[in-house]
């Protein structure tokens, strides 16, 4: 196989690398000949090797974009195809998009009269680019080729996978030849039998007569039924196959005895019902540190005195400290495959027990064996689902995974002394062997004929009342995993008066719980480690099982947590194989999870395509989050300027040019500051339209100053093109442009004929959807195309994170004349907005014949900003103070001293003054008391900073501003500069 890769010019792709490449596939062969000698013989001539590629064999499964023109999409150059020779396969690929890949499948033939075996796989050229690329080849069915895998003659056929993924850009530029080899030769005594992902051959099993089902809440594959060929040959026994559960084979091993789950002085000598070690010493329970390694030293207290049932309590000579000694017991004995003492009764009695036999003896099965996480969660003791037939499959599968532990009694509620333990208990543990769950039983059953498999899945399993013991005797019948004698599971049983009971699956077909110290059957359960496949020796019947081989080849990725918490820290990797789902550690006080990390500090982030080639450690990176206001107000010693003067305290930056920027929805905003422990931003103009419109037989087509919906009434235009909820949104829209005659002050679209208009979307959520359509942008229902798929809320995380606030729609009254007495300063706005004057104070006129009630709030996502946030925005200046600045007139009229001429100080220290065209604010202004509801106060920097009131018909400048949720918070990057804004986080 043979790989070219160039990379054009950063300037025709902005520093996006073009891998091109060519592949070549060569099958190999170490001997030929038309005359074979074999152990001194001669081989008849016809005698003969060819194995090739098949003819028209090629199946690409993934076909990337054909590019019609541009060049900056991934594109196949060359289709695969088989050479003349009949041993190559050329294609070629053009990459750009970092997780584009191409595959296709080849078959190759043995048509010889020779039997041939897989010598190596030699993948050439890849230094220096397998960082770039993810080259792998495999079965068909995604098991790996393993050296020495049989091609049979005559015939024998193997389809194999190749898949190039592009998986990372390089920084500089590559050129490079890569190549494989796939190189059969002559078999030999070394040749092993063909490999099969056990799933895939699970699943082919069924159309064969065993039963199979993938039902449960989580879609594991299971067998099921009376007795189904799930026989598997492993440590030299026959153990029989569960199912798989997240690509592992879950197997299980006949009983190896009876034995205590647990065995305890406490809790009236019944035991514990908590499975692993917890962080408060405990060790965990015998049976798990008989079964498990790592307690070969394991010392506990042996009762020198048989208990037995006749006894009234379970004692050991009164608990007498001279009636116990230590010794070794439970000591990893099964795992070793080997005989000592193990817990038979409570209060900690003991008998002989040996496992050479049944033990785990043999070192390449044991190696199989993953280590996992196991599920100790249990049922909740406040809803028994013993007492009202809730226990059927699901609820167990559930409990089993949920946060309910094994005690859940307190003492005061324990009238036998079964809830006396200090044992914290834990709803998880990562370890090798275990027993099944509850559910594993239940989820086995193949139903019968007069109940079906899912009639017995949802039918109670307890002990009592109608279930599997008596009417639906059916459903145990039919499930190999019922047992002849009592059966322990891993699980713990929540109960309110005692802290004892481990579930057990009984001889005549029931789940119940059972004291601890009880010796039941143990059945051993382990997961095997994913690689570990199938070969085609067997066929899953008793006589002959399936026979495993382990292409695992694992790899050990420890986890450093870096200060945080986690529950595993080692992962085992089949080699070749990515890493998977990644933990999620939990973090440090004030921090949040950044990824893992090659180094402690710096490294390489890895995601879950990363693929180890050896034992590593990575670490988890954190990133620090900051309240915002803390982390405002710090800054404040560092270069940019706050306050939080106004009525209410509200923190503002304030002056020409603050460091308030932030990242958000992949643009920069700025901040205005944190309002009621909410971040309060604004965006960059998104261009010129109506605040509201209206036909000219309503407030003489200058629209109506409401912002909110009120009664019949929808809200303003501009609400309706910012906001969600008004996709759909269909309106008046005039079919000419309309033209404002100022003479008769009458905004006409065709003297209003019927035919002058049409209805259809307009300003309907436009811009909370990013998309293009139609906007107002005159009286009269003038519209003209407008599109926000750039500027528009284009981020379903950014969206996430706007608040549903409270945005106040007061203004002052107009019959104190505060804009023509000079009282119309920042304070008296920030209380104006909050007052309950409404915008509609004039009640004759034809610019006030509207019929719609104006509202003093609105509840939305996105609005305008505030007057009052302009005006106190100013720094104030060197002659001029931000106070003196806030109490000086910032209207607009000719004879009061104000902003606009005489404090131009004011206006010039204000960030937000930077707009070169009028811009909309969300508070309105009264108008007149005869004769206006429509006007709005605007900013206009053309106007030298004056407020002014204008129709809301005209098409200003709009600046969107949201309230962020209380739960975002900053992180550590960014400062707040243009170049390296603020960076935001919703927690969760």
């Amino acid at each position: 196989m043979r790989f070219r890769i160039r990379r054009t010019s950063s300037k025709v792709l902005m520093i996006i690398a073009i891998l091109i490449f060519c592949v070549f596939i060569k099958i190999g062969y170490a001997y030929l000949s038309q005359d074979l000698a074999m152990s001194g013989l001669t081989v008849a001539a016809k005698n003969t090797w060819d194995v090739h590629f098949a003819d028209n064999s090629i199946v690409e499964k993934e076909n990337l974009d054909e590019c019609s023109g541009g060049i900056t999409c991934s594109r196949i150059t060359q289709h695969a195809a088989i050479g003349q020779d009949g041993v190559s396969v050329n294609f070629g690929v053009e990459f750009h998009v970092i997780g584009d890949y191409y595959e296709f499948t080849v078959d190759v033939v043995n048509n010889g009269t020779i039997d041939a075996m897989l010598n190596e796989i030699v993948k050439e050229g890849l230094t220096g680019n397998s960082e770039y690329l993810d080259f792998t080849v495999t079965y068909s069915d995604g098991t790996p080729i393993a050296q020495y895998d049989q091609l049979l003659k005559n015939g024998g056929t193997e389809t194999l996978k190749v898949t190039v993924t592009y998986i990372g850009t390089p920084i500089e530029d590559v050129n490079a030849n890569l190549g494989l080899t796939v190189n059969y030769i002559q078999a030999d005594d070394s040749v092993q039998s063909r490999s099969y992902e056990p799933e895939t051959m699970i699943r082919s099993l069924n159309t064969l007569g065993t039963s199979i089902a993938d039902d449960d809440p989580d879609g594991n594959l299971r067998f099921i039924g009376a007795n189904p060929d799930n026989y598997v040959w492993f440590n030299n026994q026959k153990w029989r196959i569960i199912g798989v559960f997240d690509g592992r084979l879950k197997i299980i091993q006949e009983s190896i005895g009876n034995y205590s789950w647990n065995s305890s002085k406490e809790n009236d000598g019944w035991g514990s019902n908590q499975w692993g070690p917890n962080n408060s010493g405990y060790t965990g329970a015998a049976i798990m540190k008989l079964l498990n390694p790592g307690y070969e030293t394991n010392t506990d207290l042996k009762c020198k005195t048989k208990v037995t049932w006749e006894m009234t309590s379970i004692e050991c000579n009164n608990n007498k400290a001279s009636d116990y000694s230590s010794g070794l017991v439970n000591n990893s004995l099964y795992w070793n495959a080997t005989s000592g003492k193990c817990y038979t009764f409570g209060n900690h009695n003991t008998e002989d027990c040996d496992f050479t036999s049944t033990g785990l003896r043999d070192i390449k099965s044991k190696n199989m064996i993953d280590n996992v996480t196991w599920h100790l969660g249990t049922n909740s003791a406040e809803t028994d689902p013993y007492s009202n037939e809730a226990a059927n499959a699901s609820f167990l599968y559930n409990s089993e995974r949920s946060n309910n532990t094994g005690k859940q009694c307190d003492e005061a509620n324990d009238p036998y002394d079964l809830c006396n333990d200090m044992v914290d208990r834990t709803t998880m543990w990562q370890g090798k062997v275990g027993l099944m769950y509850p559910s594993d039983y239940v989820y086995a059953t193949g139903g019968g004929n007069t109940y079906s498999r899912s009639d017995c899945l949802g039918f109670y399993i307890g002990s009592n009342f109608s279930g599997w013991r008596n009417t639906y005797t059916e459903c145990s019948a039919n499930d190999w995993l019922k047992p002849n004698e009592k059966t322990w599971t891993i699980s713990p049983k929540g109960d309110s008066s005692k802290a004892v009971c481990t579930y057990t699956v009984y001889d005549i077909g029931y789940v119940n719980g059972t004291g601890a110290a009880q010796p039941y059957a143990v059945r051993p359960v382990v997961y095997l480690k994913r690689g570990v496949s199938f070969t085609n020796e067997g066929d899953g019947t008793q006589a002959r099982p399936y026979v495993l081989r382990d292409l695992s080849n694992t790899t050990t990725v420890t986890f450093n947590a870096n200060g945080g918490t986690l529950v595993s820290t080692t992962r085992q990797i089949t080699g070749g194989s990515s890493i998977g789902v990644l933990p999620t550690p939990t973090a440090p006080a004030n921090k949040i999870f950044d990824g893992w990390y090659t180094e402690l500090t710096n490294g390489s982030k890895v995601s879950s395509s990363y693929i180890p080639t050896a034992d590593v450690i990575l670490y988890a990176h954190w990133i620090q989050l900051y309240d915002p206001e803390t982390r405002i107000r710090s800054l404040n010693t560092i270069g940019t300027s706050i306050a939080d003067d106004d009525p209410d305290g509200n923190l503002r930056f304030i002056g020409a040019n603050p460091k308030n920027y932030v990242s958000f929805n992949n643009q920069t905003w700025r901040i205005i500051g944190v309002f009621d422990g909410k971040l309060k931003i604004v965006q960059d103009s998104i261009g010129n339209y109506s605040w509201d419109t209206s036909k000219n037989n309503v407030n003489r087509g200058f629209g109506i100053n409401q912002w909110g919906p009120s009664g019949t009434y929808d809200g303003a235009d501009l609400l309706k093109l910012l906001n969600p909820g008004y996709e759909n949104n269909t309106d008046t829209k005039c079919n000419k442009k309309t033209e404002l005659n100022y003479n008769t002050l009458n905004i006409d679209c065709g003297n209003n004929s019927a035919s002058n208009y049409s209805t259809g979307l307009v300003n309907n959520s436009l811009y909370w959807t990013a998309s293009s359509g139609k906007c107002y942008t005159y009286g009269n229902y003038n519209v003209v195309d407008c599109d926000f798929t750039s500027t528009g809320l284009n981020d379903s995380i950014s969206r996430n994170m706007i608040e549903d606030a409270t945005w106040y729609l007061g203004t002052y009254d107009i019959t104190d004349n505060l804009n023509s007495n000079g009282g119309l300063t920042g304070t008296v706005l920030y209380n104006s907005e909050r007052s309950n004057n409404s915008s509609k104070q004039c009640n004759s006129g034809n610019n006030c014949n509207d019929s719609v009630v104006r509202t003093l709030s609105w509840q939305g996502k996105v609005g305008l900003m505030y007057a009052s946030d302009y005006a106190y925005a100013t720094g104030g200046g060197n002659t001029y103070s931000r106070s003196d600045c806030l109490g000086f007139y910032i209207g607009n009229n000719d004879k009061i001293s104000g902003w606009g001429n005489r404090y131009n100080e004011c206006i010039a220290n204000d960030w937000l003054n930077e707009e070169n065209e009028i811009m909309w604010m969300l508070t309105s202004a009264p108008g007149s008391i005869t004769d206006y509801a429509n006007g709005y106060i605007v900013l206009s920097k053309m106007e030298e900073g004056n407020f002014s009131n204008s129709s809301a018909m005209v098409a200003n400048s709009v600046r969107p501003v949201v309230y962020l949720k209380s739960n975002v918070k900053f992180t550590d990057k960014g400062n707040g500069k243009k170049t390296n804004p603020f960076v935001l986080k919703l927690i969760d």
